[in-house]
């Protein structure tokens, strides 16, 4: 793990997200980065049967997917966290999705819906050029690997996208920081990263997922 001091460089949130692991660090922010990735599968109210298979089956071949277009060019470390009126009324559509999907997963509702906005601000209908697809932007072999088959169906998509990273929190033992770059580019380079003591090369995307989180919680969907 980096060192407090190294990390601290970058300034907060990145020192908070490297040093603490799991609940290593007391308080809220304990709260924030501890899930429960042995746990249940995720199902929306019972209602949806995709990304109900359970995590410990899933292929990693199947989930270590290669790199997107955008980070092959190099992660944009000024792209805005855009805001308009129909992101704003997606936001609130979605919500109560984000809400059920968030208790049945133990993660943080606003952590996934943060996701959500920086990967599609919040819209179904995007796909990426690199072919990721849906509110939450999952490549198709990743959906299928947890279990969904049409990653534009918002209520299989975050709750695919909700199992893959409590996957990908277990992998990291719990460093938010690395499971986000690894949703965004996959696994393989962040464990590089991890392992030789150095930040991802796609940290600006962690930053935006965190600012979008802290607005959130601070906001809701007004996203002033």
């Amino acid at each position: 793990m980096l060192s407090f001091t190294k990390a601290n460089r970058l300034g907060w949130p990145f020192a908070f997200a490297i040093a603490c692991s799991g609940t290593a660090c007391g308080g809220a922010g304990a709260q924030r980065t501890t899930v429960h990735p042995g746990g249940p599968t995720l199902g929306v109210g019972g209602a949806v049967e995709e990304g109900r298979r359970g995590t410990d089956d899933i292929d990693d071949t199947a989930v270590a997917v290669s790199s997107r277009a955008e980070l092959a060019q190099g992660y944009p470390p000024t792209r805005p966290l855009t805001i308009n009126a129909k992101m704003t009324q997606r936001c609130r559509q979605y919500r109560p999705l984000f809400e059920r999907v968030g208790q049945a997963s133990g993660l943080d509702t606003t952590l996934i819906m943060a996701i959500a906005w920086v990967e599609s601000g919040f819209n179904p209908s995007v796909e990426s050029p690199a072919g990721a697809s849906g509110i939450m932007q999952l490549l198709p072999r990743t959906a299928g690997a947890f279990g969904c088959a049409d990653p534009s169906e918002p209520r299989c998509a975050v709750t695919a996208a909700a199992n893959y990273l409590n996957r990908l929190l277990r992998q990291f033992d719990g460093q938010l920081l690395y499971a986000l770059c690894a949703y965004h580019s996959g696994s393989y380079a962040s464990l590089r990263a991890l392992r030789a003591g150095q930040l991802p090369n796609n940290l600006s995307y962690a930053e935006r997922v965190l600012e979008a989180r802290s607005r959130l919680d601070r906001d809701g969907c007004d996203l002033r």
